[in-house]
């Protein structure tokens, strides 16, 4: 009942506590850090979501995810940078977030050159982090067509994107929103149609 997590005099315990976490995370595999649309292409590529972390591709890639995160965190551009570049779509995925989350307008060519990335849920967090750096309305575009993806989790990642970004996305995601109401995805729909309701959308 009591978080202890910001008391100075709990400091050094808080960063052994997050040393142990992290070290369990590493050596049991955790799989948590990776977004649910990239984990199911992964799952897909490697024949299972079992053999991702076990394939010598991937062996690090628990480590570089908690260091992009961390680096977000703390703003340490030098990582941020690099994770932007990274080969592998769930640190491009963070990296970007972080971005948006930190407000580093430093990075907004390489936002606006993720718009266009090779995977859908890169794209979104690219076009949420756009929007977060104040361009709503070329996010607003870029999130409805993700919203219908054939990968039904990056669907349901650009509508609840477009939700964060808020009422003033409107005009540019009402025929996406609209069309959520049918899709496959019921998480999808549900947000949808919370949308329709909470923005008063209509055809």
């Amino acid at each position: 009942m009591n978080n202890l997590a910001l008391n100075p005099n709990y400091s050094s315990v808080l960063t052994e506590l997050r040393n142990e976490l992290k070290t369990w995370m590493i050596s049991s595999k955790d799989m948590g850090l990776i977004p649910e649309p990239i984990l199911e292409e992964l799952g897909r590529e490697y024949g299972s979501k079992y053999n991702i972390l076990r394939s010598e591709d991937n062996r690090h890639l628990v480590r570089d995810l908690l260091q992009i995160i961390e680096s977000g965190e703390s703003r340490v551009e030098k990582n941020i940078e690099g994770g932007l570049q990274s080969p592998h779509p769930a640190i491009r995925y963070w990296a970007v977030k972080a971005v948006g989350n930190h407000q580093l307008k430093k990075f907004l060519p390489k936002v606006m050159g993720l718009l266009n990335d090779k995977n859908g849920s890169v794209r979104v967090s690219a076009a949420e982090s756009l929007a977060q750096l104040g361009d709503v309305t070329k996010a607003s575009k870029y999130l409805a067509k993700e919203v219908n993806h054939e990968n039904l989790l990056v669907g349901l990642y650009a509508i609840r994107a477009i939700e964060s970004v808020g009422k003033g996305s409107k005009v540019h995601t009402q025929n996406a929103i609209l069309d959520a109401f049918k899709s496959d995805y019921e998480f999808t729909r549900r947000v949808s149609k919370r949308l329709v309701n909470e923005w008063g959308l209509s055809d």
